[in-house]
């Protein structure tokens, strides 16, 4: 074997380990960005549980007042893995004489356990309204 040659073998070993390391950098950067796509798609989702306990709690006030508090329940479909915990609090204020009362409405979305699940997911949406 020739001096040149064993330079050759080496050049092309090197270039070899580089063009692997490269593939595995590109392999690893998918993985995490589809990871990240999942996490926000299963964030959105939060979201909307959240929301859907938010309307069925004004439901509710329309129906005659505060839920009983706190409230779990599950949804169905798309948001079916979520438990939604609501809770409403009233207070009155008296606004030029008459009686005002305001609802403060919090819808707790959430999935898994924090700390035990690796896909856990939570979303929290408040809402305050003026009561009849």
């Amino acid at each position: 074997m020739s001096r040149t040659g064993g330079f050759s073998l080496v050049a092309v070993i090197f270039f070899m380990l580089i063009v692997g390391s490269l593939l595995t950098m590109a392999l690893r950067l998918g993985a995490q960005s589809q990871q990240a796509g999942v996490l926000q798609l299963d964030e959105a989702r939060a979201f909307q549980a959240a929301q859907t306990g938010l309307e069925w709690a004004l439901n509710r006030l329309q129906a005659g007042g505060c839920p009983p508090s706190p409230t779990t329940f599950s949804v169905a479909g798309d948001l079916a893995p979520f438990a939604v915990t609501v809770n409403c609090s009233s207070r009155v204020y008296s606004e030029q004489g008459s009686p005002v009362t305001i609802f403060e409405l919090d819808a707790v979305a959430s999935r898994g356990t924090l700390g035990a699940t690796p896909d856990f997911v939570a979303r929290r949406v408040q809402m305050t309204v003026q009561g009849p």
